[in-house]
């Protein structure tokens, strides 16, 4: 193992250890320690397969749940495992690259709608294109670029009456600083095996629309409006439309478990019987567990204060559409079909989206 690997995971080693001592001084609570195992958590997936069978997350479990990550990042210095499993290594490498190829669509709707300078939206283009090229050195100076651009805005951007998009952008902030981390354990002379990385890119995405069987409503009109764009029905599981369901001789569970392991985006579609079912929250969490992309569309009587939505795994602070027939919601379908053509590499021209958008708008009524 190189000094450069070794100095990567002692890092977590000390940021995980001195958030234990803060909370052994009771400095901190729980949930900080569990921050901390979340991230070590998906930056060393592939290295650390059957680590969430080992893990609680649950109160009083914070110190038993740190142990075992320490020890198996110690265990990882001593034995060095990179050097005995390379196609891991390689395959957990072109998955922070491929989950940044999904993101980056993301990255440049939100800054754009602040800013029209040109140096930003240039870094973002380079990005993509050196994303295309697996430029490790241009990737990681384009993402540089774009926290440099956001410790000098984000302040501004928190406070300004004008921004509309504070969540985006606080959410933008957070993840560009994450995948700096990430990108950072990948050597700049890195070399992908062809085979490996052919088999890697040959997944085919899949969207996932996470929903309650009462609110088909708006779960069909969300299937109508991705399949509009292009998608196949192979792409798409979505359990109430007998195209897009789960195979017969398929466990449903076992079936949603085998295609997170390719590329998965999950639309949450929030709902107050979404949130009393558990068969949906299984789903819900296995979006957090497995690390995989998702965005929230919220039913038009979503009650937002309800105490079980904010005690769920993922991110409710992530800006997502609340299904009425208005601007907000227009926008962020927008936002949500860049998404998606970018991550099947679909085009749809303006005339065919607009009839799409209208027709999805009034099907939500």
């Amino acid at each position: 193992m190189d000094n450069q690997k070794k100095e990567f995971i002692q890092k977590y080693i000390n940021q995980l250890q001195e958030e234990l001592d803060s909370f052994s001084e009771g400095n901190s609570d729980e949930s900080s320690v569990f921050d901390v195992i979340v991230e070590i958590k998906g930056v060393f997936a592939a290295n650390f397969p059957d680590l969430d069978s080992n893990l609680s997350f649950n109160n009083g479990s914070a110190i038993r749940d740190a142990k075992i990550v320490l020890g198996l990042l110690n265990k990882a210095l001593i034995e060095d495992f990179g050097t005995n499993n390379l196609n891991a290594e390689q395959e957990s490498f072109l998955e922070i690259l491929n989950q940044l190829k999904m993101e980056i669509g993301s990255f440049k709707s939100t800054i754009l709608t602040w800013t029209k300078a040109g140096n930003i939206g240039n870094y973002l283009e380079q990005l993509e294109i050196a994303l295309e090229k697996m430029d490790l050195k241009a990737i990681k100076y384009c993402l540089k670029q774009a926290q440099t651009w956001y410790n000098q805005n984000i302040e501004r951007l928190m406070k300004s009456p004008y921004n509309a998009h504070k969540l985006e952008h606080k959410t933008n902030y957070e993840k560009i600083n994450q995948f700096i981390l990430k990108v950072s354990q990948i050597p700049d002379n890195y070399v992908f095996q062809n085979e490996v990385a052919e088999c890697k890119n040959s997944f085919s995405p899949i969207i996932f629309i996470s929903h309650s069987s009462s609110d088909k409503k708006y779960g069909d009109a969300l299937r109508k409006f991705i399949v509009g764009l292009g998608v196949k029905d192979e792409q798409l599981i979505y359990t109430s439309h007998e195209l897009n369901g789960i195979p017969m001789d398929k466990n449903i569970y076992e079936y949603l478990r085998e295609n997170f392991d390719n590329k998965v985006f999950m639309i949450i579609l929030w709902s107050n019987t979404y949130l009393e079912s558990p068969a949906c929250l299984n789903e819900m969490g296995a979006a957090w567990v497995t690390q995989s992309d998702y965005t929230n569309i919220y039913v038009p009587d979503f009650e937002f204060g309800n105490p079980k939505y904010h005690e769920c795994a993922v991110d409710t602070r992530k800006m997502g559409a609340v299904l009425k027939n208005d601007g907000h919601c227009k926008t962020k379908m927008i936002e949500l079909k860049n998404k998606i053509l970018k991550m099947f590499n679909l085009e749809i021209d303006e005339k065919h989206f607009m009839v799409l958008l209208d027709e999805f708008m009034k099907e939500i009524e």
